[in-house]
């Protein structure tokens, strides 16, 4: 007897969408081996980065926790300030621990935004400086399996369209006219080890009124977002142009993705449409009271 989902492949009625999920364990692939297997089947390379130095920098620090405590103790706008302190078990009438400083490690912002080398912005103990440096560079080009999860919804984001339909997200539904991404990024998985699966869904009324229930969930948390951040901003110090035209980028980017979803919104496209007309308004009346 063929299984659900090959009935489901097999089905005569139009597809609205696919829902995929996907299943990422243990995980562990270099930046450019990503690179090179986006750029085989058919997807931006650019999907595939270098993570950013402090990312990089504290899961190099996490590989060297074992038997030490580190803990960042300081940080201002010109440097980040961490200590290890070794953790020692002494034996004796009642055992205790016993703990003591190894190094201090700080790391110049300045010098590594102007050089880009971590080597020349790191300060510490030698015993440690070539493991630490060592650490971070493997780390900084090296996707785990959370990694590579991201990378996913980013693809889906940037290249197509997504929407979780689940709070806790795991389960997310692709339009139909966006299957060339869902069958590149299957091939992706498959080709990196991990399971994806992709499910048709029918056009029918049941599933437009799950993907629009789904879809105004999402979009009303943005704007419930937008909306605190707008009134953050208004009892601040005042906002840049740059804080401005960013806003009204994600107003504009939702906007296009509501019309998209507008048949299965139906009246919803209208009343969601308007309350973000309605927060390019404010964002623009916070712009004049800061000036």
């Amino acid at each position: 007897m063929p299984s659900i989902i090959a009935q489901l492949q097999d089905m005569q009625t139009p597809a609205l969408g696919f829902i995929v999920f996907w299943n990422v364990k243990e995980l562990s692939i270099t930046r450019d081996g990503l690179a090179e297997r986006l750029i085989a089947f058919g997807l931006p390379s650019a999907y595939a980065k270098d993570h950013n130095y402090r990312s990089a920098y504290i899961r190099a620090l996490r590989t060297m926790e074992e038997k030490r405590i580190i803990r960042k103790v300081d940080e201002d706008s010109s440097r980040i300030v961490y200590q290890f302190t070794a953790e020692a078990r002494v034996d004796g009438d009642i055992p205790g621990l016993e703990y003591h400083e190894e190094t201090k490690v700080v790391i110049d912002k300045i010098i590594y935004q102007k050089t880009e080398d971590f080597g020349a912005a790191l300060t510490c103990n030698q015993t440690f400086r070539d493991r630490i440096i060592s650490a971070f560079n493997e780390a900084r080009s090296t996707y785990n399996s959370a990694d590579v999860t991201r990378c996913i919804q980013k693809i889906f984001s940037g290249a197509a369209d997504i929407v979780s339909l689940r709070p806790q997200g795991s389960i997310y539904f692709v339009p139909a006219i966006y299957k060339d991404i869902v069958d590149k990024v299957r091939s992706l998985a498959e080709s990196i080890g991990f399971q994806f699966s992709r499910v048709p869904i029918p056009d029918v009324s049941s599933s437009r009124a799950m993907v629009g229930d789904a879809f105004s969930d999402e979009v009303a948390q943005i704007l419930a977002d937008m909306e605190k951040d707008i009134e953050k901003a208004r009892t601040g110090d005042g906002v840049s142009d740059q804080w401005v035209e960013h806003r009204q980028d994600v107003v504009s980017k939702v906007k296009k993705r509501i019309d998209m979803y507008s048949e299965v919104l139906s009246e919803r496209a209208g009343e969601l449409s308007g309350k973000f007309d309605s927060l390019v308004s404010r964002v623009l009346q916070v712009r004049k009271l800061s000036i």
